[in-house]
């Protein structure tokens, strides 16, 4: 994911007045400290990679999830839909499969870098999509509450067994 984090720090260089929250796995003490070095800067926080979700999506816009692996099943999506927010998600693995386009988020290919530079300029100019794809967030993320799963599971099991 080095590229696109290029692209996004580039992004924020070239003034798009945004500001960056870094959560995930490049979180580790050698990565914040490359971070830390490379773009002095007080708008980029490095978070803690274990602090609540409860502190993080009250406080952003939009979420970026740039997974270069094909996730099976990308949890992140849902987690910043049920808060509301809308997500640029790469098109690999299960994140597809959880965004709907255009209503609960944006797709981008992980291997165009300019595409995601695109999404993120759309909010950046339409920030009234911003607002209205969080109540299409909100509804979408209860398809996936555990009751509602456990139930489809149960569902599928029962139909297996009777036959």
């Amino acid at each position: 994911t080095s590229h696109v984090f290029s692209l996004v720090f580039s992004a924020f260089y070239f003034g798009l007045g945004i500001s960056l929250y870094l959560w995930g796995e490049y979180s580790t003490a050698d990565y914040k400290k490359y971070i830390e070095n490379t773009y002095e800067n007080p708008r980029i926080h490095n978070m803690n990679y274990e602090e609540s979700i409860d502190n993080i999506y009250p406080n952003i816009d939009v979420c970026i999830v740039p997974s270069n692996v094909k996730e099976a099943f990308g949890r992140v999506v849902v987690e910043a839909n049920s808060f509301g927010v809308p997500v640029i998600g790469s098109s690999r693995g299960g994140i597809p499969e959880i965004i709907i386009n255009n209503k609960t988020g944006l797709l981008f290919d992980i291997e165009d870098q300019r595409d995601l530079l695109e999404k993120m300029l759309f909010f950046i100019n339409n920030p009234d999509v911003i607002r209205s794809m969080a109540p299409h967030c909100l509804a979408h993320a209860r398809n996936f509450l555990y009751g509602k799963i456990t139930k489809q599971y149960l569902e599928v099991y029962k139909k297996i067994i009777c036959k």
